[in-house]
């Protein structure tokens, strides 16, 4: 409560109406919640006083308020009355108890008749105010005239029915009130407990958008981390394009065979911090430096989609919001995992007995398909296989008919071989110019792209 209040200097200059700060004052020192042991409270003051508007800051205001008020001046001038700096209007005169935007002006008990007060709708009543009591026709005085308390008529209430409070007293009754703080309440109506709980729940709100504003900050994060990952991969169809696996249950599942070793994966970081010693500890330590923005599988995600768009570092940097150094330590360190884990499970050289019993026809035997030029036959007869070279005219007009059909066998057979290159070259890594910093996992990366090769189904029937 404002405690500053009140120094008998500005009173409401409205005519017939005697609110003033010194009365204001006098109610501040009744009131109980004044009193040291009771706690600050927010309870309403009888009126407030509002001053004129600004000479130059709203003129015409201040003109529709002189021209409301409607006084004249002490000496009977023909000069119209102007306000000062202690001209005040009191909440009593305006309808919304004080200058809004709908009702800027006070209109309420003028104290004149020659003023059209404009028709509102009613109020809805507020929680803990006090009821506006029916008009009550006052008791007369002895020498039968009216003592005029400078009240409105609607606030004007008997003394039996209702005891007098510094709200609802007038001007006589905080004069005669004044000296009796004997008889006031020791307390507010639970305002020290009303007060307590209203903190409460403000710390409990304040801390509840705290952790709403957190759980937000955090969710951005992760959608702008995981803008782009393994849960794109809804169908087959996009499996294959970003990844060059068949499906998404392959996906997963070289995935699952991959984590076991995953979890004991160290990531490259040059050569110097890679041949220092490995630590062992009871208990994985807080690691210190930036948290990691990629894991397990989306870095898995991410060298696939290297080796089968052949994207630049810069476009996977900027689709999984890392930075490209980043990529090209996450590449490294998985180029050499994948040829070491996932190679051998789906890469190998099976015995010649399941080779034979797996071959086409026309590979039952042993034969090597090569073109024109290459001088090899004698090195295949040692490992008693077969040199397939595609017959030339060798200066004929045209081929025999021998040379025809061993033409047709060959490209029969070569078809099959044309087919698995082409599987390989799917992979675009392999199919545009690799950069320099690749050169030296060239032989991972030709390994791993021949591994996923064999997911597909086998290109000759039997």
């Amino acid at each position: 409560m404002n405690k500053s209040i009140g120094r008998g200097k500005r009173n409401c200059c409205i005519i017939g109406c005697s609110n003033s700060d010194y009365q204001l004052l006098k109610w501040l020192n009744s009131h109980p919640c004044s009193r040291p042991s009771i706690e600050e409270c927010n309870c309403e003051p009888p009126f407030k006083l509002f001053p004129f508007p600004g000479e130059k800051t709203d003129p015409e205001s201040k003109n529709q308020w002189t021209r409301l008020v409607n006084r004249k001046n002490s000496n009977n001038s023909k000069k119209v009355w102007q306000s000062n700096k202690n001209s005040r209007v009191c909440s009593s005169h305006f309808v919304d108890r004080k200058p809004t935007t709908a009702n800027p002006n006070p209109t309420l008990n003028l104290g004149h008749q020659n003023v059209k007060i404009p028709q509102s709708r009613k109020r809805p009543a507020e929680r803990n105010s006090i009821p506006v009591l029916p008009k009550v026709k006052k008791p007369q005085a002895n020498d039968g005239h009216e003592e005029n308390t400078g009240v409105p008529e609607q606030m004007t209430i008997p003394p039996i029915e209702l005891p007098q409070t510094p709200v609802n007293m007038g001007r006589e009754g905080l004069q005669a009130n004044s000296g009796s703080k004997a008889d006031l309440p020791t307390s507010c109506k639970n305002c020290g407990s009303k007060k307590k709980n209203i903190r409460q729940m403000t710390n409990v709100l304040t801390k509840k958008n705290e952790e709403i504003s957190r759980l937000n900050k955090k969710n951005l994060a992760q959608k702008k981390t995981l803008s782009f990952g393994p849960h794109m991969l809804v169908t087959d169809q996009k499996v294959k394009f970003y990844t060059g696996i068949p499906s998404r249950k392959a996906f997963d599942s070289l995935y699952g065979l991959l984590l076991p070793n995953l979890r004991k994966l160290r990531r490259w970081h040059g050569p110097s911090k890679v041949s220092s010693p490995v630590k062992h500890f009871a208990a994985s330590p807080k690691k210190a430096g930036r948290t990691r923005k990629l894991y397990g599988k989306n870095e898995f995600l991410l060298t696939l989609m290297k080796l089968r768009l052949g994207l630049l570092n810069q476009d996977l940097g900027d689709r999984f919001h890392i930075s490209t150094t980043t990529v090209s330590k996450i590449l490294t360190t998985w180029f050499s995992f994948l040829s070491a884990d996932l190679v051998p499970l789906l890469l190998f050289n099976p015995p010649k007995e399941a080779v034979q019993l797996t071959l086409p026809k026309s590979f039952k035997t042993p034969v090597v398909m090569a073109d024109k030029g290459f001088q090899i036959r004698e090195d295949l007869l040692l490992r008693r296989a077969e040199l397939h070279i595609p017959p030339g005219r060798r200066g004929a007009e045209q081929m025999s008919k021998a040379g025809v059909k061993k033409t047709q066998e060959v490209a029969n057979r070569r078809i099959y071989v044309e087919m698995a290159i082409r599987r390989l070259k799917s992979f675009r890594i392999l199919k545009y110019e690799l950069p320099l910093t690749l050169i030296s996992q060239i032989d991972d990366i030709i390994f791993i792209c021949a591994a996923l090769c064999n997911l597909y189904p086998q290109l000759a029937k039997k």
